[in-house]
């Protein structure tokens, strides 16, 4: 992944003294909360620390917050990036308290123009195979298109769309 998912660890006692002074630390460097804890706490070197997280990067909507992280953040950098990249994008977009699970199973692909998607699923659903050829070509795929982004997310994320069923 482009960023790999990191936070800014410092303190409120810090902060009320007028500092900023803390460390990045990388996600991937800890099994779980509590090891990342842990290793937080030995940073600050205060003796039992309010943990402030003034910034974080590469992380989805809903995973943390300015004095919490949520435990599934490490599920979610378990992930391989293309993965993870669809968890962002979703909790980004689409529901930020989507649960990894409701991420993966609502993508439904990614398309340079959404009328690609209305392509591919007419005739990976097989629609218009009964269909005889000199009717087919009258099938309105823009209209088909309308209807489907009322049932589902299309995200543009700088490169594609990336669709998500709801």
């Amino acid at each position: 992944m482009e960023n790999a998912p990191r936070i800014y660890v410092s303190t409120y006692g810090k902060y009320n003294a007028g500092s900023l002074a803390g460390a990045w630390l990388d996600l991937g460097d800890y099994a779980d909360k509590d090891d990342f804890i842990a290793a937080a706490e030995a940073l600050v070197k205060e003796p039992d620390p309010e943990l402030m997280f003034s910034d974080w990067e590469g992380i989805p909507a809903g995973m943390i917050g300015e004095c919490w992280v949520d435990p599934e953040v490490w599920g979610w950098a378990a992930l391989d990036d293309s993965e993870r990249n669809i968890v962002k994008i979703y909790r980004d977009n689409v529901d930020s308290a989507g649960s990894i699970e409701d991420a993966l199973e609502a993508y439904a692909g990614e398309y340079e123009r959404k009328i690609d998607w209305a392509y591919e699923y007419v005739d990976g659903a097989g629609l218009l195979s009964d269909a005889p050829e000199f009717l087919a070509k009258y099938f309105d795929y823009d209209a088909f298109l309308r209807d489907a982004e009322m049932d589902m997310d299309f995200v543009w994320d700088g490169n594609n769309y990336v669709v998500f069923n709801r």
